[in-house]
């Protein structure tokens, strides 16, 4: 097989994204007039839809429940013909179909067909037939391993149609660039392991069509939430599992439980127990991008890839080229990646994150203490967001340890341009926990060390911010073990300064971005606590602007804000999180914002406009390449999540990279939009 080399700005107009579909609907047994119409009712809503591939049901033209009538060589001909009728009714349709059919043979086979264009581009065998308790399909069909063609001659097509379970088919659109690998697997055949689909995978599918007739029982349906999710991701595939509503109902039923799984995430589910005459066109909007992304990062995946490798015969299908559209993009796409969406989940997440940071600070605690006698450790409480939350986590640490909180001392670093209101909060928070409390004014220690530089402090500039931040950092260390309290959104842009809050002897948040510390302070607030007073200083410091209350202000004036300078936090998160998960080009990265901040989740949101976005995505990339130097010099911290920027994590990036080629696309895209 040849592949391509394609560049960032080669699939640009896709951002590597597809869309696909699975129609759900009612089978008649022994109906193949009726089953074609069906089929064709949702084929010919293809082209409305934009979609690239479709699915249908297991033996969907026949209908699953013949029985002994799958042997009758009437019932196979119509099945042939409706075939036939199918690819002619479709041939001007720019969409790949999936369909299910008896095919007779030497043997009689259960199979996928592929139709492209009006012509059946290839036919896929199952592999494993269900032959246990309710199912008998080894009484009427033979297995892919007995299958000695390699070809099949159809009637109405001149050239023959390959067929086995040693193809894949390739997916590209009417410009000729990629879209994806398609592999074929038959109910049955996901249910086993190593499943075809596995194979399919590492030789280079990266979205997997299960044709199903996988009827109903009490359970099923968990079973199939947990299995075919677990499939996809541990192929990194997408997973399109069409299955019909219902069918013969002469000893069992169907529920019509078709999915598009991606990456282990169910990306949408049909509506299950339809009526007669009911159906449902599934569609989703799958990313290959990421997905590509995924697989060439994971060195366990290549080695595997290796192992795994099988003589392929490709054939390639022609789809209509897709163009992702901000206002129809059908696919979650959250502005806040990193939180979870669903609100019944911040207890268990929020559990496991306090859990997994705590474990680290127990971790390094215990390491320091003789014989498990309590440690003395020092944190800067500021009265703001990120010392709350490690302060909280810290405090957590200590109570699992059984030591008493008076071990943990909260320090309160006044200088000249903090505030009263902060200050005031950093107390009422370090006596509601019962923490130790120590309090050091930081102005006459950072004056001293200005004016040792020459400087005469006037708590305006960079200067004299980094001098506060370094005397706090100096107060810290002289007493004792300090813990840090910057997070990682902070430090993928650098703010923080080096020597002073970026450095500690261990780091307790620094792989939680901005938007997930203000969810787990939420969290606290809801699980963790009981007392009306610290709830009531959490929630004002939660929604306090954010601030690190370095440069002086006069009265009336508002006080410095993180957000002006460095962009709004959830902005930031959201660029972080698709850069480093997926490698995005910024084009997709500008799509991706636009769709996701152009409109509301929660009637308090913010809408951003695309000028906007951009501004600060040309921010990103400049003081992303910038901060790398103080992220490499960070000290320890614990990785909670699949990303993290700690100078001992698995990102690695260049002190003095280059992001030029970044910020020149970046100012392309805003020409663009002035010139409109």
């Amino acid at each position: 097989m040849t592949q391509r080399v394609q560049t960032a700005r080669g699939r640009s107009s896709s951002f590597g994204f597809a869309r696909v579909a699975t129609a759900t609907f009612w089978t008649k047994p022994k109906g193949v007039a009726i089953n074609l119409k069906r089929h064709l009712e949702m084929a010919l809503r293809a082209d409305a839809e934009k979609i690239q591939l479709m699915a249908f049901p297991e033996l969907g033209l026949s209908g699953y429940g013949c029985r002994n009538a799958f042997r009758q060589r009437g019932l196979q001909i119509a099945c042939l013909e409706a075939l036939e009728t199918f690819c002619l009714k479709t041939a001007d349709i720019a969409t790949t179909f999936v369909l299910g059919l008896p095919l007779a043979l030497d043997a009689l086979f259960n199979v996928a067909a592929v139709v492209s264009q009006g012509q059946v581009i290839a036919f896929i065998p199952k592999s494993y037939l269900a032959g246990r308790s309710e199912w008998q399909e080894n009484e009427w069909f033979s297995a892919a391993c007995d299958l000695q063609a390699t070809e099949v001659k159809l009637e109405w097509q001149d050239t023959p149609v390959p067929i086995g379970t040693d193809i894949l088919i390739p997916f590209v659109d009417r410009r000729y660039e990629d879209v994806f690998t398609m592999g074929i697997e038959i109910c049955e055949d996901g249910w086993q392991t190593p499943s075809p689909a596995d194979r399919h995978a590492h030789n280079g599918a990266t979205v997997i069509v299960n044709l199903s007739a996988s009827n109903w029982v009490l359970g099923k349906d968990t079973w199939r939430e947990v299995l075919f999710p677990a499939n996809s991701g541990r192929q990194k595939s997408v997973y399109i599992y069409a299955i019909q509503a219902g069918d013969s109902t002469s000893s069992v039923v169907w529920d019509g439980h078709s999915m598009i799984i991606e990456d282990g995430r169910i990306l949408a589910s049909s509506k299950r127990w339809m009526l007669p005459g009911q159906s449902e066109l599934l569609v989703s909007d799958i990313d290959i991008g990421k997905l590509m992304h995924d697989r060439n990062a994971d060195d366990g995946w290549r080695q595997a890839q290796r192992v795994a490798r099988f003589p392929y015969r490709f054939v390639t299908t022609e789809v209509r080229s897709w163009f992702p559209d901000t206002k129809d993009f059908r696919r979650e796409l959250k502005r806040l990646p990193f939180v979870p969406s669903d609100p019944t989940a911040m207890e268990k997440v929020g559990r496991e994150l306090f859990n997994g940071l705590g474990q680290g600070v127990i971790g390094r605690l215990w390491h320091l203490s003789k014989d498990g006698e309590p440690v003395k450790t020092f944190m800067g409480l500021s009265g703001g967001l990120d010392s709350c939350l490690a302060d909280l986590v810290t405090v957590y640490s200590y109570d699992r340890l059984g030591w008493s909180r008076q071990f943990f001392t909260s320090v309160r670093l006044p200088g000249p341009a903090s505030g009263d209101e902060s200050q005031d909060d950093s107390l009422t928070l370090a006596r509601a926990l019962g923490t130790g409390i120590h309090t050091a004014d930081i102005t006459e220690l950072a004056t001293a060390a200005l004016k040792a530089a020459g400087h005469d402090p006037c708590w305006k500039c960079t200067q004299c911010e980094n001098a506060q931040a370094r005397a706090r950092t100096f107060v810290l260390k002289t007493l004792g073990f300090n813990l840090g309290t910057g997070d990682m959104s902070e430090a993928a842009k650098g703010w923080c300064t080096e020597g002073g809050d970026q450095s500690s002897h261990f780091h307790v948040i620094a792989n939680i971005p901005k938007t997930l510390v203000q969810y787990l302070v939420q969290y606290y607030i809801e699980y963790m606590t009981h007392e009306e007073p610290l709830k009531e200083v959490l929630m004002r410091i939660v929604n306090r602007r954010i601030s690190p209350e370095l440069v002086q202000v006069a009265e009336g004036e508002e006080i410095q804000s993180s957000e002006d300078k460095m962009g709004p936090y959830p902005v930031t998160d959201f660029y972080m999180h698709d850069m480093m998960r997926t490698g995005a080009e910024p084009r997709r990265m500008a799509f991706l914002a636009e769709t996701a901040f152009g409109r509301k989740e929660k009637d308090d949101d913010v809408i951003y406009d695309r000028a906007f976005l951009l501004k600060w995505m040309r921010d990103w990339y400049i003081k992303f390449d910038f901060a790398q130097f103080k992220r490499n010099a960070s000290p320890d911290s614990v990785l909670v999540a699949s990303l993290g920027l700690g100078a001992h994590d698995k990102w690695r990036w260049p002190s003095d990279g280059d992001p030029q080629v970044f910020v020149d696309e970046v100012d392309a895209m805003i020409a663009e939009l002035e010139a409109t």
